[in-house]
């Protein structure tokens, strides 16, 4: 890192999900003035201002790794999901890989299936939750101590972790 210049020494840099939650906030911004009461959802990510009828904020469902309701509430502001289980295929050795890189071994991440992050904007939950879902739990601890509630899944047979939401 060289003043806002970073260099890779290997690898590459996958902004997709990054730019996919900026681009659900610039959505919220562009529309707010004439809809303030509006929802953007683009694929999971999602971002919301105002609220529904009838409701203090919008009504959203979130489902676990295998498709079964898992939270449902009202919000406000963003939440991402990140999962280990898209994107699969079978590694050269018979294990199962995935698309979520752990920078620290160069091998898919270890440690949840599923997590999703609740911030105020989707660009910042969408980080939050790729890094808790490769970080394992030094990442749900950092995202805690950050402010952020957070709903992560570990591998099938494991309980579910939820923090208190905030907002």
């Amino acid at each position: 890192i060289e003043g806002d210049t970073v260099a890779l020494r290997q690898g590459a840099l996958d902004l997709g999900g990054i730019v996919k939650g900026w681009t659900v906030d610039l959505a919220i911004a562009l529309i707010a003035e004439s809809y303030p009461n509006s929802f953007v959802n683009a694929g999971g990510d999602l971002r919301c201002i105002g609220s529904e009828e009838d409701a203090d904020g919008w009504m959203v469902g979130l489902d676990d790794p295998e498709g079964n309701p898992a939270w449902k509430g009202a919000m406000r502001g963003a939440v991402a999901t990140s999962s280990a289980r898209k994107r699969r295929w079978q590694a050269a050795g018979g294990q199962v890989a995935h698309h979520l890189i752990d920078p620290r071994t160069g091998l898919p991440a270890q440690g949840f299936d599923q997590v999703s992050v609740w911030a105020e904007r989707c660009w910042e939950a969408e980080v939050w939750a790729k890094a808790v879902l490769i970080g394992g739990q030094a990442g749900v601890e950092a995202c805690q101590e950050a402010g952020h509630a957070l709903l992560s899944f570990p591998p099938a047979g494991e309980r579910p972790f939820e923090s208190e939401r905030r907002g």
